[in-house]
């Protein structure tokens, strides 16, 4: 709807949800007269006539007392509910718990599990418009992760923040419980990829890097050329997991000077192997996480985040999680040094940490980069054309989730 500035007109608005005047007098203890005095503007209601007006029109009380805010539920566009899709999870759990080491489960840790998957299942739903997105592969996933939140004490606390922020109502509103949520989600994220989330990841990731990455990051050095003509660029690859996209570069660019960082283990001794090996450079990689940079300020010329940043909380109004990686990327970059991200995109605008990983739209991530002092580049998103010579038929093995990204390259003012 359109802005509403006056409480008169919050009023009219609310009357015509229920329908004519009469429809909502039946409905309200409010009189004729005394609503049309309201609705003239000649008389102000009590809070408590407030409330009854908000109660009969489904209409949030905050909206209609201050005029900020969505007005309504609907508008706010919570999940939707789906039984053949819950009947669905709970097959696949129950197999998945058959094969698979977890059927230490207590029912009261099932309890928990299994309406968080749910909420998964619906948000990857109406995400990529397919009706039953579960199968035993991301079921393993999303049962790794949250038992590794089991593990840290805290699943019945992201339990519980997880529906206030699918909920849209009443979200998470201090810097305790987003901290203490931050924390626990990126701990489970990166715990997960320590085990079979984390094998699964490095078998597919190992050496492979498809025509469609090749030539991504042939755009990206292109770039990077065109505003760094210094002979020796230092590079650093935040969650660089197998190191794939280092070892490539380190192989094709020798202006690069590469190094990275990697907090799961298994992807980390990926890394130390490539080394021994040859095709990375001696003690390139440390483990570390990338809210907490063990870099100089200044000393790196070039930041590459390659889908990372969706695993880790972003909240608007919380210096927690992406802000942490912004800051410290702002930090270690010199004036002038370019960073590189994407991560997974979300056309509908802004949305809080679901379970288990963030999306991001186009005005997210320009706000994110100004905020930090970035300069955006370019943006381009892989739902909407751009380089038409990346596109081939490698994109075929993509999996469907990984498909719409949204790509950024930014410069440190």
């Amino acid at each position: 709807m359109n802005k509403v500035t006056t409480l008169e007109e919050r009023i009219h608005y609310c009357v015509g949800k229920v329908g004519t005047q009469i429809d909502f007098v039946r409905k309200s203890d409010i009189s004729r007269s005394q609503l049309t005095r309201y609705l003239d503007g000649n008389s102000q209601p009590t809070i408590s006539k407030l409330m009854n007006i908000a109660n009969v029109s489904g209409m949030d009380l905050g909206w209609l007392v201050t005029g900020t805010g969505s007005p309504c539920k609907e508008e706010q566009a919570p999940l939707s509910f789906s039984y053949d899709l819950m009947q669905k999870v709970i097959e696949v759990f129950e197999e998945t718990l058959m094969e698979h080491p977890y059927t230490r489960l207590t029912p009261h840790l099932k309890s928990i599990i299994l309406p968080l998957i749910q909420a998964e299942a619906e948000h990857e739903k109406n995400y990529n418009e397919v009706s039953l997105p579960i199968n035993k592969t991301n079921m393993v996933d999303s049962l790794e992760f949250l038992t590794c939140v089991n593990k840290a004490n805290m699943i019945t606390h992201y339990k519980d923040s997880v529906i206030k922020l699918l909920s849209t109502q009443e979200g998470l509103n201090d810097n305790q419980s987003v901290g203490n949520f931050v924390n626990t989600a990126c701990k489970a994220s990166i715990d997960s990829f320590s085990m079979e989330m984390g094998e699964h990841y490095c078998q597919r990731t190992k050496d492979i890097l498809n025509s469609y990455a090749k030539k991504s990051i042939y755009k990206i050095m292109e770039t990077l050329f065109s505003i760094d003509s210094t002979p020796e660029i230092k590079m650093l690859d935040i969650g660089c997991g197998s190191g794939r996209f280092m070892e490539y570069i380190h192989k094709n660019y020798e202006r690069i000077k590469v190094q990275g960082i990697e907090p799961a283990t298994l992807a980390y001794e990926t890394c130390k192997s490539k080394e021994m090996s040859g095709s990375l450079p001696k003690n390139s990689v440390l483990k570390c996480d990338a809210r907490d940079l063990p870099y100089e300020s200044g000393s790196i010329d070039f930041v590459l985040s390659k889908a990372m940043l969706h695993w880790v909380p972003y909240f608007k109004n919380y210096e927690y999680g992406a802000h942490k990686v912004f800051q410290e990327v702002s930090r270690v970059l010199k004036k002038g040094g370019s960073f590189y991200f994407d991560m997974r995109h979300n056309k509908t605008g802004y949305r809080e940490y679901v379970p288990f990983n963030q999306t991001y739209s186009r005005k997210d991530v320009q706000e994110l980069a100004t905020k930090h002092g970035f300069k955006i580049m370019w943006i381009h998103i892989d739902s909407e054309p751009h380089f038409t010579d990346l596109v081939d038929e490698s994109m075929s093995s993509i999996p469907d989730k990984y498909k719409d990204f949204i790509s950024v390259y930014a410069v440190k003012l």
